[in-house]
C-alpha cells in the first residue's frame, strides 16, 4: 500500500469566483494549496476550454502538483457552467445519450493533456426520475449503454473512468445512490477501466456505513472525495474521518483524499487549509 495524498477538486474554487483557467487565479490557488500540503488537483471537466488550459498545465508543473482526474460536471452543473448542457446518461433521448458520449471522449482528451489517467462520470438527471422498477431498470440500461462506448473510447488511449456513486438529490436513486449498485453497473459493463470512487458525503446519506463502502470497493477504489456532512472540508460537519482514515488503511487504499467543497462560502483558503489540515493530522495519527 503506497501513502495517503491529498488534493482538492478546483470545482470548489471555481464555486467560490474562480478562473481557475486565468493565468492570475490559478497561480494564486494553486500556490495556496501547495503550501497548505496539497499533492495535486482536479482540474474542471469544460471541453470548451480546452485551448485556455496551458497557464493551468504550466503552473501545475511548477508547483509540482499532480493532476488526479479531470473531473466531470454532470447534470445541473453542466447547465451552470454551460458545458455540453444536454447531456444525460441515464436519458433514453438519443440526442442526451450521445452527447454523454462526447463529452467523456472530450474529457478523456483533456486527461491526455492533464498526464492523467482518469475521468469522471457522474449522474445527474435533465428529466424527472422514473423512480418505478422499470424506470431504475431503462435509466441503468442506458447508463451501461453510454458507459460501454465511451470506456473504449477510454480504453484505447490509457484512460480510466471513475463512477461515483450519489446520493437521492444528484445521482439516479437506484442506479448510482450506493457502491454496490455502481459495482454492478461497472460489472456488467464488463470493461477493465471503469473505476468506482467515493465520496463521502453523498455516502453519509445512502450507505449503510462509510466503512462497509470503503471495503466493499476493496482495491478497486480509485479516489476519494473527502467532504464533511454540510459538503463544507473535513472537520466542518458530522462525518467521522478518523473512521474513514482507519478504514481506507485497512483497505490498503494508497490513493488520493481529495476536498470537493461547494458551495463553500466565505474564507475558502481559510476552510481548505484547514480541511487539509485536519486530513494530515489523522493521518499521521493513525498510520
Amino acid at each position: 500500500m503506497g501513502s495517503l495524498k491529498f488534493g482538492v477538486d478546483l470545482l470548489t474554487y471555481e464555486a467560490a469566483g474562480y478562473k481557475t483557467h486565468d493565468r492570475k487565479d490559478a497561480e494564486k490557488v494553486l500556490s495556496n494549496l501547495k503550501r497548505f500540503g496539497c499533492d495535486g488537483v482536479e482540474p474542471i471537466g469544460i471541453p470548451e476550454r480546452m485551448k485556455e488550459m496551458k497557464p493551468l498545465i504550466e503552473l501545475l508543473k511548477s508547483y509540482q502538483l499532480e493532476t488526479i482526474e479531470i473531473t466531470g460536471i454532470w447534470g445541473r452543473f453542466g447547465s451552470v457552467v454551460g458545458t455540453y448542457p444536454e447531456k444525460d446518461p441515464t436519458s433514453s433521448d438519443p440526442k442526451k445519450k450521445k452527447n454523454s458520449v462526447e463529452y467523456i471522449k472530450k474529457c478523456c482528451e483533456m486527461a491526455l493533456m492533464f498526464n492523467t489517467k482518469y475521468t469522471q462520470v457522474a449522474l445527474g438527471s435533465l428529466e424527472e426520475q422514473d423512480l418505478s422498477p422499470n424506470g431504475i431498470e431503462r435509466a441503468k440500461k442506458n447508463l451501461i449503454d453510454v458507459l460501454r462506448e465511451s470506456s473504449r473510447y477510454c480504453k484505447d488511449r490509457g484512460v480510466s473512468i471513475l463512477v461515483e456513486p450519489q446520493c437521492r438529490f444528484e445521482g439516479y436513486y437506484g442506479v448510482n445512490s450506493t457502491m454496490e449498485q455502481v459495482l454492478d453497473v461497472i460489472d456488467v459493463v464488463g470493461t477493465d477501466n471503469l473505476v468506482p470512487m467515493l465520496d463521502t458525503f453523498h455516502a453519509n446519506i445512502e450507505e449503510r456505513s462509510i466503512p462497509g463502502a470503503i471495503m466493499k470497493a476493496g482495491k478497486r477504489l480509485g479516489l476519494v472525495h473527502a467532504t464533511d456532512s454540510n459538503r463544507l472540508p473535513p472537520g466542518f460537519g458530522a462525518i467521522d474521518f478518523k473512521m474513514v482514515i482507519s478504514s481506507l488503511i485497512a483497505a490498503e487504499y494508497g490513493g488520493y483524499l481529495s476536498i470537493e467543497s461547494m458551495p463553500i462560502g466565505e474564507d475558502v483558503d481559510s476552510k481548505v487549509s484547514k480541511g487539509v489540515a485536519y486530513l494530515h493530522s489523522l493521518y499521521r495519527l493513525l498510520k
